[in-house]
Parts: C-alpha cells; sequence; structure tokens
C-alpha cells in the first residue's frame, strides 16, 4: 500500500467499476452475459502469454539500448490480463504495429530513465560526472553498449586434455 498510495488504489477501484459498468453493459446489448465473460478469459491467458514472452526477452534488450518495446509488450499484456473488455481493447491497440513502434520509442527513454536510476542506486548517486567516486573520460557515463569504453577482451584458451596417472608406479 505504501508504494501504490491512496489515488494509486483509487484509481483501481475506479477502473475496476469502469470495466464492470462496460462488461453490463455489452452484456445488456448482446442479451448473453457469459459470451464477453469468455472473451475476457481467454484474453487473460493470452495476456500471461504476452507477459511471458516480453519478460524473458526484456533482459538481453535492456543492455542492448533496446527494452522499450518489451516494456510496451508487458504493458499490453498486463492490461490484457486486468479484467474487463475496455482495457482489452486498449491493450490490442497497443499492440498494433504502428502504435506498437511509436510506443517502443517512449518505452526505450523510460527504459533508459530506469537504468540510469538503478546506476545511481548502485554507484553512490555521483551521476553524470563520475559514478561512486570515480570520473570517466569526458564526464559521461558509459553506455552498456558502447564498446569504446568496454572494449571486448580476447577469450582465454585452456587446455583441457588430462593425462592419465598410474598409481603402481608411485
Amino acid at each position: 500500500m505504501k508504494r501504490i498510495g491512496c489515488l494509486g488504489v483509487l484509481i483501481l477501484i475506479g477502473a475496476f467499476c469502469l470495466e464492470l459498468y462496460l462488461y453490463l453493459l455489452i452484456g445488456q446489448r448482446l442479451n448473453d452475459y457469459l459470451l464477453p465473460l469468455i472473451v475476457m478469459v481467454v484474453m487473460g491467458v493470452v495476456g500471461f502469454q504476452v507477459v511471458r514472452w516480453h519478460v524473458a526477452r526484456l533482459p538481453a534488450a535492456m543492455l542492448g539500448g533496446r527494452g522499450g518495446r518489451h516494456i510496451v509488450g508487458v504493458a499490453a499484456g498486463a492490461l490484457l490480463v486486468f479484467p474487463g473488455l475496455g482495457s482489452d481493447a486498449l491493450a490490442i491497440l497497443m499492440l498494433t504495429p504502428g502504435i506498437y513502434h511509436l510506443l517502443g520509442r517512449v518505452g526505450d527513454i523510460i527504459a533508459m530513465s530506469l537504468a540510469r536510476q538503478g546506476m545511481r542506486k548502485m554507484f553512490g548517486g555521483k551521476f553524470p560526472g563520475g559514478v561512486g567516486g570515480f570520473s570517466f573520460p569526458g564526464g559521461a557515463m558509459p553506455q552498456p553498449d558502447d564498446q569504446a569504453s568496454f572494449p571486448r577482451a580476447r577469450p582465454k584458451t585452456y587446455d583441457t586434455k588430462a593425462e592419465k596417472v598410474d598409481k603402481s608406479e608411485e
């Protein structure tokens, strides 16, 4: 409750009431309350799959600086899981290709902001001039995909051939 706050709880209750009103309105128009309920359950299952797919790919995309589309996918999947036909319609709208790519750019900005906040917390809040008392050339924080700041080292080669030891000679 501390993180969401009272306003967040009120918004959530309002969204549930709006979804219930929309469900009853559609059910009355169709003279069938079971069909919208089945659609909501199916969309909830689809939403779980969408969230699972995007969450599995999010860490690698965040390291590459392209996590925005997966953040949008997780948000759309969460809206599909949220019970109601209005949130399902909004989620499907978010997942249409044109809007998905547009929101993906906004998501990239959000992802970079989240990464910066995490780095600030991790390294003591000294940002962007230096991190945790360490300064970087030019005063800029290196990015995860910046090859100049993070050159790849040559892989080490290990000899894995084992020699047979004869214990009778000892």
